[in-house]
């Protein structure tokens, strides 16, 4: 056997490697653990409701009235360990909101406490759509609240849900949608 024969059957071995890694992290759970999980019944023209999951750093869920036409019901769930695949969310954690295809007719306000991005950078809102695999920009987060010793340095920020899927915020990009200005509070 000739070593163009060898280097070609090792090149086709690596590749078949590789393509079975990409399989089998595509089939990777999206999230390690359900840290809380809430049914609620929303939409409607009803009250707005204001649900928090967690505790050590909390993530709060501000649902419209007008989020969905009619009463339907909705699990929302606090995961943490999630897939770092696309633009991954900077504190390991997200929310589950269920069941798929929900599309809300106003969005649910997401806010979360996370460390400042770096500077001259904000967090956009990510998501891993119905029957995704990866993490992608959906648009840019507002800066709520600035960091300060009773958030014990965290900043809180607020990005969109759109509908089913796991959310959750990253750093910026340069090139991501409307990312530029991306607070509404000055920082100290």
């Amino acid at each position: 056997m000739n070593r163009t024969a060898i280097s070609f059957g090792l090149l086709c071995v690596g590749m078949l490697s590789a393509a079975s890694c990409a399989s089998e992290e595509e089939d990777a759970p999206l999230y390690g653990q359900v840290l809380e999980m809430r049914s609620l019944e929303v939409g409607g023209g009803g009250e707005e409701q204001t649900v928090t999951l967690g505790t050590k750093r909390p993530v709060t869920l501000a649902i419209p009235g007008n989020v969905a036409p009619t009463r339907v019901m909705v699990q929302v769930s606090l995961v943490t360990d999630t897939v770092k695949r696309g633009r991954s969310p900077v504190n390991d954690s997200g929310v589950l909101v269920q069941p798929q295809g929900l599309l809300f007719a106003a969005p649910v306000r997401v806010r979360q406490f996370v460390s400042p991005p770096p500077v001259g950078r904000g967090y956009v809102a990510v998501v891993v759509p119905d029957n995704g695999t990866s993490f992608v920009v959906k648009s840019r987060a507002r800066l709520l609240a600035p960091a300060s010793t009773e958030s014990e340095g965290l900043e809180l920020w607020e990005g969109d849900g759109t509908g089913s899927g796991l959310w959750g915020l990253a750093v910026s990009e340069a090139g991501d949608p409307e990312v530029e200005d991306t607070t509404t509070v000055p920082r100290n």
